[in-house]
């Protein structure tokens, strides 16, 4: 995601300095087809947690019923 943050900047500022020509419209296409990448990515994900969510765990605890103290003293 960090990446994604410099691009950003990057073609913003791209955009500023060479407003008019096309060579600053590229980059913007291929920011745009990450943004909609990065939203199928953070929906599937969704849909990867729940499924890990709605699992249940069994847990099975040891039976402590020796409660005379440690042995050997």
């Amino acid at each position: 995601m960090l990446e994604l943050r410099y691009l950003v900047t990057v073609c913003s500022w791209q955009f500023r300095v060479e407003s008019g020509s096309l060579v600053s419209l590229s980059p913007q296409f291929i920011l745009g087809k990450l943004y909609v990448n990065s939203l199928l990515a953070t929906l599937n994900s969704r849909k990867h947690f729940r499924a890990l969510a709605s699992k249940t765990v069994e847990l099975s605890l040891p039976n402590i019923s020796d409660t005379s103290g440690p042995t050997g003293l």
